[in-house]
């Protein structure tokens, strides 16, 4: 968008992207890129411009308010700004009665006030916080704890560490260095630790050298600048604001202090008389300043409850689905990513889906404890419900007290009661006269229900305020909020807040706007019919209410399980259908106007709209075609089970979601399909389907090229020749369990040939051996890899093997697993299964993913390498093949592996995260 800045001198300044040129946003206005050839800024024409709009409707005092913050900043630059590590002022343009203009695309002029600085390229310069530490949408340069990720068993891992410290430590010394500086001249930057600093990169790689010359300074041995001066506190004398009398004199510092300090002012007005304007930035903000900024008392109001650490608790949608900025914990989407073709797949794939419907079948018990006490939490099932980890992998004993609550085997916490809707008797508010009875309740409702006003007025006597979610509310409670907007529509002074037309309309041209809200209230009167003849909505005016029970609760569960067989909430397809509507991506779908209207449509025409987000049989759709990740496996192998869970789950799902509360279902209904669904993954059958090994299409190295059909036939046909016994090299250290489990094994893993080790050699002499086994294509591969889950101990046979590199744990232990990829020469005898890294005395599973011939014609195997530690799914897979199922039955082994791997997931999580368990 084309924007141009006019100064009061005539100078002027000309954007064609002005939302491009944006460097920064903040209280104080935003700060622009200017590419210009005027030289004003002294180096390429280049510049950073400060504006700050003021309004024409303000009043004289309010405009100068505005003002007054960059004014100071423009009075610091003026006075000290040829010094590094401030920026010198290019220009001031800071008088909001005379102010400049600033001209967006629309062609209407706003009266601003501006100050120009020099830019602060980054090709040169380098922001302290974008440099250390991760910002909102990008990850740090230089961390502890990147470097933290390498394994430091390598040169170059130990050198990029070292290298990487160096950077940081530098950084920091700069800064200090700034400040030293800003003291000499008489400016405390209390802003300017974490924000603000900008340090030149020369600096940070190891010149010390002066740094060239900036603007209008000079060059300098100070590497840092300071942007953003109007929150640095001046060390001077105090003025008649600080002074008790006009003929006293004025305060005197502490001798601790004395004479380097400031005196700043509590109350806005002293602060302005003093010209001081101190700020910090959260977490990098002195008990001193805190007590500055708390110096004019703000009203409030506030409650306190148990914390839900992260180590104990996931909030469920941090857990199922992604958020603005992060991906999920488990999804049936990052699931579709896995092959499905190995072992380690397909139990990851299991382990997945358990963790999903345990999650699903917390909430639903949440819900069940919450009904008993009588209360209908509408707004719980997306958000404001924290499941406790324990439940998820499978502990399903009494969970530990929290503050004053006892043991309970309820694993979800619900927080934000506010909008939580408490089944009693209709009050005054909801009665027709003083002598009249209340209303009763539908027979299909009664007696677990309330009656929920429809009007502001009659909310607040009732002490009702419900709410819910995007996707997760149901038709009765849309025609709740349509009922408020109309309220509103009628007074708008009635209510403080709340979804308004306006807001229902925002970003809608002026002549849609009437056609969409004939359109939603043609539905509502459609939808209020619909409930009248069911016997919800009663009552008339300022009596009107709609009867809401636990159907409620089901329909919203039921979105909830809709949307994990999905892997979106419906209200990615809400933005789906936006895109299609609009025929390009643009940002504004994901506003919240949009999306608010899409649902409140969407919701008012329920019927249609289940048609189009279902199938048949309830599994989720875009119009007419399959939106179910996990249809990827279908026909697999070993995931026979995955199409009955998906089915089991999204035909509950179907009929919770109906319009009429009468065809839900009850909750018992939808917790028996969850149940089924759980048991269908923790049924033995399903772990052995899954764990099992399956001949898949990978091509075998034959003996030679000139094989002809026949041949090939035969050796495809053919069952493999026993191998001869191998002679096993000595076992490698291994943990005591292991060992044991080794020694107990009752059946051997398949023979496997001899290694026969290469002599050394020369140089040469290996070269010329080398070149001969490129020339023979090797014999064709028999041996087939032992059955799961044992550790075979010996490490690889083949003497031309690598151990991988170590795969560093994800930032949380709960992300998905992945693999290294490993691609070796072929060698007979060459197995799947753990193999023991003589390197780094770690267990790793190797599998088998590919072969394929490389330019030399030599066979070449793909492996997929991930290690025993990196995760919870291996490291729960690790556990399990070392217990002893040989001798005791395979639940109780189960459960031991279970045990150890939540003990190991606790210490994971205390090492990754710095906190241990409530």
């Amino acid at each position: 968008m084309s924007s141009t800045l006019t100064l009061t001198s005539g100078r002027g300044f000309f954007w064609r992207d002005a939302d491009a040129a944006v460097l920064g946003r903040g209280r104080g206005g935003r700060v622009f890129r200017w590419d210009g050839e005027d030289g004003i800024s002294g180096e390429a024409g280049k510049a950073a411009i400060k504006v700050r709009g003021v309004q024409a409707e303000l009043k004289e005092e309010e405009k100068k308010a505005l003002a007054r913050e960059m004014q100071v900043e423009a009075s610091r630059m003026n006075e000290v700004g040829h010094k590094p590590p401030f920026l010198p002022l290019l220009f001031a343009d800071t008088d909001p009665l005379a102010a400049p203009t600033f001209i967006r695309k629309s062609g209407n002029p706003i009266p601003c006030v501006a100050i120009g600085m020099p830019l602060l390229g980054e090709e040169r310069w380098i922001e302290m916080s974008k440099l250390l530490f991760e910002t909102e949408h990008k990850e740090a340069l230089f961390n502890v704890r990147l470097l933290a990720n390498k394994t430091g068993r390598t040169p170059s891992d130990r050198l990029a560490i070292r290298e990487g410290l160096l950077v940081i430590t530098r950084a920091v010394r700069e800064a200090i260095r700034g400040h030293k500086e800003a003291l000499k001249h008489k400016m405390l930057c209390i802003d300017h630790f974490l924000n603000n600093v900008f340090i030149e990169w020369s600096a940070l790689l190891g010149d010390d050298s002066p740094s060239r010359p900036l603007a209008c300074q000079p060059a300098s041995t100070c590497h840092s600048r300071f942007i953003d001066a109007a929150n640095v506190v001046k060390m001077q004398q105090p003025g008649p604001a600080m002074t008790p009398t006009t003929d006293a004199p004025p305060p005197s510092p502490p001798a601790h202090l004395a004479p380097t300090c400031a005196l700043v002012p509590l109350t806005a007005a002293a602060k302005q008389a003093e010209q001081q304007a101190p700020a910090g930035t959260r977490s990098f903000r002195p008990p001193e300043l805190i007590a500055v900024k708390s110096g004019n008392p703000i009203p409030c109001v506030a409650i306190g409850m148990p914390l839900l650490g992260e180590e104990r608790w996931v909030e469920m949608s941090k857990l199922l689905f992604e958020t603005e900025h992060k991906e999920a914990l488990f999804n049936v989407r990052l699931l579709a990513n896995m092959t499905g073709r190995t072992p380690s797949d397909r139990l990851a794939i299991r382990e997945g889906l358990l963790v999903i419907t345990r999650a699903v079948r917390e909430a639903i018990r949440g819900h069940k404890e919450a009904l008993k006490h009588k209360m209908l939490c509408i707004d719980h099932f997306l958000n404001n419900v924290f499941i406790e980890w324990s439940a998820l992998l499978g502990d399903d004993s009494p969970s530990r007290p929290l503050a004053c609550q006892p043991a309970s085997t309820c694993h979800s916490r619900f927080i934000d009661a506010a909008n939580v809707v408490k089944m009693q008797q209709p009050g005054p508010a909801m009665t027709p006269t003083t002598d009249a009875p209340p209303p009763s309740p539908p027979a299909h409702l009664a007696p677990t229900c309330a009656l929920v006003p429809l009007t502001a007025a009659a909310k607040q006597a009732e002490q009702q305020a419900p709410a819910g979610t995007r996707s997760f509310r149901p038709p009765e409670l849309i025609a709740v909020y349509v009922a408020e907007m109309e309220e509103y529509a009628r007074k708008p002074d009635g209510l403080p807040s709340g979804e308004t037309f306006d807001g229902l309309l925002s970003g809608v041209p002026a002549n849609q706007g009437e056609t969409i809200t004939a359109n939603v209230r043609q539905l509502a009167e459609r939808l209020r019919e619909q409930f009248k003849s069911d016997g919800e909505l009663v009552g008339e005016g300022e009596k009107e209410g709609i009867w809401m029970g636990p159907p409620t609760i089901v329909w919203g569960l039921a979105a909830l399980l809709h949307s994990v067989v999905r892997g979106h909430t419906l209200t990615r397809h809400l933005i789906a259908r936006l895109i299609v509507r609009a025929g390009v991506i643009e940002k504004a779908v994901y506003d919240r106007a949009p999306l608010f209207r899409e649902d409140t449509l969407r919701g008012l025409d329920w019927d249609a709209a289940l048609d189009e987000v279902t199938g048949t049989d309830g599994r989720p759709t875009i119009g007419e075609v399959d939106d179910c990740p996990l249809n990827a496996f279908y026909g697999l192998p070993g995931l026979e089970w995955v199409e009955e869970w998906q089915s089991i789950l999204s035909r509950a799902a179907k009929k919770g979601l109906s319009r009429r509360c009468v065809d839900r279902g009850t909750l018992e209904e939808l917790a028996t399909a969850v149940e089924t669904a759980l048991e269908l993954l923790e049924a033995d059958a399903v772990g052995e389907s899954a764990s099992a090994h399956y001949r898949v299409d990978i091509p075998t190295p034959t003996t030679g090229l000139t094989n002809t059909p026949q041949q090939q036939h035969q050796q495809k046909s053919s069952p493999p020749a026993p191998m001869p016994a191998p002679t096993m090299p000595t076992p490698m250290p291994c943990r005591p369990a292991q060992q044991q489990q080794h020694q107990q094994k009752s059946s051997p893993p398949p023979p496997m040939p001899a290694p026969t080790m290469p002599t050394p050699m020369p140089c040469r002499a290996a070269q010329q051996q080398q070149h001969q086994q490129k020339s023979s294509p090797p014999p064709p591969m028999p041996v087939w890899p032992p059955s799961f889950p044992f550790h075979n101990p010996a490490p690889a046979v083949n003497p031309t093997y690598h151990h991988a590199q170590r795969v560093q744990p994800p930032a949380n232990p709960f992300q998905p697993w992945k693999a290294m990829v490993v691609e070796l020469p072929w060698h007979p005898g060459a197995f799947e299964g753990w193999r023991l890294n003589s390197r780094s005395g770690e267990w790793e599973l190797w599998e088998l993913e590919g072969r394929r011939v490389d330019e030399n014609g030599a066979w070449l195997d793909t492996w997929a390498v991930r290690t025993e530690d990196q995760d919870a799914n291996t490291r729960l897979l690790s556990l399990l093949s070392t217990a002893s199922i040989a001798i005791d039955d395979a639940r109780a082994a189960i459960k031991r592996a279970a045990e150890e791997a939540a003990g190991w997931i606790a210490t994971t999580t205390t090492h990754l995260f710095g906190c241990g368990g409530q």
